[in-house]
């Protein structure tokens, strides 16, 4: 390998583990003030937590759009009720 190739490698690697980092801190912060919120915010806040773990872990993301999509059933949002179907579909189109 040689070192024009390691060089890039190292660059790329380290745009790679910040991109997760910096996701990781967005979803450690959705799940900090989830539990501060009102029914209506609960769910935004659900779908931004599935779309946060879309690329770190599938499963994940789906439950919380699962979790999104119930909730906004119960409390009639249709919009939301939306916004969590049409994730799901990306999601197990992804799987």
């Amino acid at each position: 390998m040689g070192t024009c190739t390691r060089y890039l490698f190292v660059i790329l690697a380290c745009f790679f583990f910040t991109g997760i980092t910096a996701q990781r801190r967005k979803i450690d912060s959705l799940l900090r003030v989830l539990p501060q919120k009102s029914d209506t915010a609960k769910i935004r806040v659900y779908l931004k937590l599935a779309n946060g773990y879309r690329r770190l872990s599938l499963d994940t993301a789906i439950h919380y759009a699962l979790t999104a999509l119930e909730q906004s059933k119960k409390y009639k949002h249709i919009r939301y009720e939306y916004d969590a179907v049409f994730k799901l579909g990306d999601f197990n189109r992804e799987k």
